[in-house]
């Protein structure tokens, strides 16, 4: 398995090999008889995995050209995981908060309301 740009580039040639056409993508669009919905949903997403992946890419970018500073928020949000993380490791570290001490349950609880508010 290659590193690096390399990698990287034949790993999205593979996957845009897989890319399904548009149309066949789009249309027809029917109603799932009763009882196939789960099924007929599960074979859509494994057929069309690459399609989706290319509709999240080009949603992702446009956010970003939209908000530039999301990124930046991005980015700060993941170095406050990666330390929180870490740090949630240590059994030395019992934060106190209004009186009650967190465990380490209670405290990935409250930095995941944290990043949805944030």
């Amino acid at each position: 398995e290659q590193l690096g740009i390399a990698g990287i580039f034949k790993t999205s040639q593979q996957h845009l090999g897989n890319l399904k056409p548009w149309k066949e993508f789009f249309l027809p669009i029917s109603n799932p008889g009763q009882g196939e919905t789960c099924t007929r949903l599960t074979q859509n997403v494994t057929t069309y995995r690459t399609n989706y992946l290319v509709i999240f890419l080009l949603v992702a970018v446009l956010m970003i050209l939209r908000s530039p500073s999301s990124v930046a928020c991005i980015g700060i949000m993941a170095v406050a995981w990666v330390w929180f993380l870490k740090k949630n490791e240590d059994a030395e570290w019992k934060p106190v908060v209004v009186g009650i001490e967190m465990g380490p349950t209670m405290r990935t609880i409250a930095m995941t309301l944290l990043t949805a508010l944030g």
